[in-house]
């Protein structure tokens, strides 16, 4: 609103309110324009950045070690190195199997907007570069995890294989939620780069190959079609093999609310009594009227897996913090409470 302040015939001042319409409607226009027409986290969002509220306990528990898969860690700097050997493992893939590098970016380019979709925030690389990024880190994963069961497919002068504290890093920092690729993308690169005269396992099998020299909860490697087709990424594959090992957990109705059990501490200062059972499932517990039967974790299995299940488990719990179709507790929510 404005004043303008004049003078009458006998020399009085007077003031005139004038609404500012023109201001006002600019404003409007301004605010408008920036308003959003979608929403700003897209349906298919599976792939998250971990919160502040969880990352100021221990921030590198969330951050890569040796490697950037994806496009949240992928310009950081101490990262970089690893872009070398990825480039590398492209090269003798595509020298290996004779394929164009033509053909891989037309195929993944169809998926971009697919992709880019899975991801909580803008990704700040344009159309080029993120192809690129696909095409590299997703090529470099399926070489991995072929290598690492097909031995042959190793040459005298590969780091990752020569170095005995790589697969260490690797088994780390390919299990973080915010160091993933889209399923879809590796899946659909794993079956461009499949060769027609060699029988192999499907991708979801060699990951878990991948994992199971390693991680001694997943004691079995078969796969079925739901995992292959349902997976959203790697920390999503391991999930649904570990719960899906656990009889009564599968189920298409949601729970009208999720009740959390007490840790085993407070169990027992309750009056709950527990008892050492023969298995190989973590999550194979018998609950009778006077006892409760758990597969009692060994003093030198809790030491190690103390370190190796800290970033599955704050993945797992990410992804189900963010990802309110996955409802179902994790084995890694039941490992916490037992540790």
């Amino acid at each position: 609103m404005a004043t303008q302040e004049h003078t009458n015939n006998n020399g009085d001042y007077t003031s005139v309110s004038i609404e500012d319409n023109d201001d006002d409607e600019a404003l409007a226009n301004s605010m408008e324009a920036r308003l959003y027409d979608d929403s700003p986290l897209s349906a298919k969002c599976c792939i998250f950045r971990i919160p502040d509220v969880f990352r100021r306990h221990n921030e590198k528990v969330y951050e890569p070690d040796v490697i950037a898969i994806g496009p949240f860690h992928h310009r950081k700097p101490s990262l970089q190195p690893m872009e070398i050997v990825k480039k590398w493992y492209l090269r003798t893939l595509l020298s290996r199997l004779n394929i164009s590098m033509l053909g891989l970016v037309k195929g993944i380019k169809e998926f971009e907007k697919r992709a880019r979709d899975c991801y909580q925030e803008p990704i700040d690389l344009d159309q080029n570069e993120f192809i690129e990024m696909l095409i590299i880190d997703g090529c470099f994963l399926v070489e991995l995890f072929r290598k690492e069961t097909i031995s042959e497919l190793r040459s005298m002068d590969d780091p990752i294989f020569n170095m005995a504290c790589m697969h260490q890093f690797l088994y780390h920092d390919l299990l973080l939620l915010e160091n993933q690729l889209p399923w879809f993308v590796l899946q659909y690169l794993f079956n461009m780069t499949m060769e027609n005269d060699r029988k192999t396992l499907s991708l979801t099998e060699l990951v878990l190959k991948f994992y199971q020299t390693y991680f001694s909860l997943i004691n079995h490697t078969k796969s079925t079609p739901r995992l292959d087709e349902e997976n959203l990424h790697i920390v999503d594959l391991i999930r649904n093999v570990l719960i899906s090992s656990f009889p009564g957990v599968e189920s298409d109705e949601m729970p009208e609310k999720p009740q959390l059990i007490p840790c085993i501490t407070e169990l027992m200062e309750a009056g709950v009594k527990f008892t050492k059972r023969s298995s190989d499932n973590l999550l194979d517990i018998v609950f009778t009227r006077y006892t409760s039967c758990f597969v009692i974790l060994g003093s030198d299995f809790v030491s190690n897996f103390g370190q190796k299940s800290s970033y599955i488990t704050n993945s797992n719990i990410m992804l189900e913090f963010y990802y309110d179709r996955l409802w179902i507790i994790s084995v890694s929510n039941v490992v916490l409470k037992m540790l």
